[in-house]
């Protein structure tokens, strides 16, 4: 195949060395993905996966009207956006190009989709085995094995879930050679991950304040190297498309949000 950024071979002359136009080392000549009727698409059926695994959006309409209710919407249309990006990554595999994901935003996306997924359906779980032993204690009957199993591993199965998850951006870093600022956030973020999963053990625990002030300190590092990447793909003119800076501001605003939230906390 031939790389556009090779210079012409010695034997060549049907042009002059210097008159050969060789692009920037800034400039990708990956096409990023144009927002058109394919994602929308997606959006739609991503939203019908939202719906099943959300069953307040189903089961309590009225409910929606309070404030919690308006957090649960705004958590449905977070996921939509999420969801949609893991089926546009399977969509663009099977049938081709342009490559989704590609650029670092990309694979932000897919992080927190999967991330986005991995909570509903422990939470299912959660339900699942709950729901079973309290019918169990009604009727006083065996439930099966399944729920049995769900409600006696649910801190294990999390932790699986949460080490499962990590495998996303360990992809991204991998896939992103070069890319130092974007790697070192996806880095801080495994940490992280594997932080929670090596502390679940502790949430119950009264001093629980031990493990959140790391995984805080984490989160607050994240935030600074994404801050920082973000920055120099700017100065630096990178290309980027809609997406990519999706995936950046997803986190961003998520981060702000939590930081409203607790000096909220801290002044009521």
């Amino acid at each position: 195949m031939h790389n556009p950024y090779e210079s012409p071979g010695v034997g060549s002359f049907d042009e002059d060395p210097d008159d050969v136009a060789v692009p920037a080392a800034d400039d990708s000549p990956v096409v990023g993905e144009q927002i058109g009727p394919l994602h929308w698409k997606l959006c739609g059926v991503a939203a019908l996966i939202v719906i099943a695994l959300m069953p307040r959006l189903r089961h309590n309409l009225l409910g929606l009207l309070s404030f919690e209710g308006l957090f649960h919407i705004v958590d449905a249309l977070y996921g939509t956006v999420l969801v949609a990006a893991i089926l546009l990554a399977i969509w663009r595999k099977r049938v081709g190009p342009p490559t989704f994901p590609v650029f670092f935003g990309h694979w932000i996306l897919l992080i927190q989709g999967f991330g986005w997924l991995g909570r509903h359906v422990y939470a299912l779980l959660d339900l699942y085995s709950f729901r079973s032993e309290l019918r169990q204690r009604l009727s006083q009957t065996d439930q099966g094995p399944v729920g049995n199993f769900v409600g006696d591993n649910l801190a294990a199965i999390n932790i699986l879930m949460i080490l499962l998850g990590s495998v996303v951006p360990l992809l991204a870093i991998w896939y992103s050679r070069g890319e130092r600022l974007w790697q070192r956030y996806a880095w801080v973020l495994v940490l992280n991950m594997w932080y929670i999963a090596a502390s679940t053990q502790w949430v119950e625990d009264p001093n629980h304040w031990i493990p959140y002030s790391i995984t805080n300190f984490l989160q607050s590092l994240m935030a600074i190297c994404l801050i920082m990447a973000a920055l120099q793909d700017v100065l630096k003119g990178k290309q980027r498309d809609s997406l990519h800076w999706l995936g950046v501001a997803i986190p961003l605003v998520l981060t702000v949000i939590s930081l409203v939230l607790k000096i909220t906390l801290l002044v009521i």
